[in-house]
């Protein structure tokens, strides 16, 4: 029988033998300085040095309180620079973090919380009370704002793991077919997959993201929290995705990076339509929105919603000129759609539910006719 190996194009992967906190602060001694995390509606900032001081320092403070290898750290809180502290302080200590959904009711946060076997959790100020209610009954023995964490002694180094089998995260399906079930993440499941990313999601230095999707889903914690800390960028985090506030903080930071994934209630083509109408009145006069944002990505924006279109049947003749007019009568229209997140292929409940999307869209269509 002959044997048919495929290889891809793109050069070897070389996955390092290191922890994750390691490999995501590998940048922070030669960028000092530079700014790795802006709250977007707030003013807290981290320097790299002050985020990989507050990370050490916050590891120190777990191990003096008794944390152990493989205790389990909730954290339920929107995006914030706080998050990657909580986070990379607790895998630096050999804990284990379980990233639960901030807009949880208590009974869904106690079923994780259990489930998990979570010791501590770490929880926004405006989820203090649920976090508190759904602690109860469970192991949980503190729960303290992630604005005010503890701080120790600096831990100059992962505590001793087997980075090849110690879970360093555990976050929760969205339970489509069925209640949500962790997923045991090691530290070099989570290496490999920012390792594996870097052909393809490629910066310039000193680039500035904008990180709108959730840390406590994969996408969010891997792509934009690790993945664009450990190549050096500015992060700018958003609790939640506010088009006016967005599009000030494009301006002002001039943010280049943006990834954002639209639900299953808006698809592609009418969100990007629905974007470029609310955003023309915020873009100011004379400015082009290709320079406002995103240059790479804009042409992609208008490629996306035609494929969506042709898909679905409508006509998308002159689409790239709906979204992005730059006549000289008319004020430059600006689309935000970046990237929709597929379930994973052999997904049968995943494949259920795009095709219950695609139906919608399709009404929505012949209504709109």
């Amino acid at each position: 029988m002959t044997e048919l190996i495929h290889t891809s194009p793109l050069p070897e992967v070389e996955i390092p033998e290191v922890g994750i906190t390691e490999f995501v602060l590998r940048r922070a001694e030669e960028l000092g300085d530079r700014v790795a995390l802006i709250d977007g509606m707030g003013d807290t900032s981290y320097t790299y040095a002050e985020l990989a001081d507050g990370i050490r320092r916050h590891a120190g403070a777990l191990l003096a309180d008794g944390l152990g290898v493989g205790e389990v750290v909730g954290i339920m809180a929107p995006n914030c620079p706080e998050y990657a502290v909580a986070f990379h302080g607790t895998v630096l200590a050999g804990g284990t973090v379980t990233t639960i959904n901030p807009t949880y009711g208590a009974e869904e946060v106690r079923f994780q919380l259990i489930d998990a076997r979570a010791t501590r959790l770490a929880v926004s100020a405006d989820f203090y009370d649920v976090a508190s209610e759904a602690a109860e009954g469970t192991d949980v023995q503190h729960v303290v704002n992630i604005a005010e964490l503890a701080m120790g002694d600096p831990l100059e180094a992962q505590v001793e793991v087997d980075t090849a089998d110690h879970v360093a995260v555990l976050p929760y399906s969205s339970g489509t077919t069925g209640l949500p079930k962790g997923v045991m993440l090691t530290h070099r499941n989570l290496v490999a997959n920012l390792v594996q990313c870097q052909h393809a999601l490629q910066y310039e230095d000193g680039e500035v993201a904008l990180a709108v999707l959730p840390f406590f889903h994969i996408y969010g914690m891997q792509v934009l929290m690790n993945g664009l800390l450990a190549d050096g960028l500015t992060v700018i985090t958003m609790p939640r995705f506010d088009l006016a506030v967005a599009l000030k903080l494009i301006e002002e930071k001039k943010v280049r990076i943006m990834r954002h994934r639209l639900g299953d209630q808006q698809p592609p083509l009418h969100a990007a339509r629905e974007l470029a109408d609310r955003a023309a009145a915020l873009v100011p006069e004379g400015e082009r929105a290709q320079d406002l944002l995103l240059p790479r990505v804009v042409p992609r924006l208008a490629e996306e919603a035609a494929r969506e279109a042709d898909r679905v049947g409508d006509r998308h003749e002159g689409l790239q000129r709906d979204l992005l007019r730059d006549e000289p009568d008319q004020r430059p229209r600006l689309a935000i759609i970046l990237c929709r997140v597929e379930p994973v292929h052999g997904d049968r409940a995943g494949r259920r539910h795009r095709d219950a999307a695609d139906g919608r869209d399709q009404r929505r269509l012949s209504r709109a006719r």
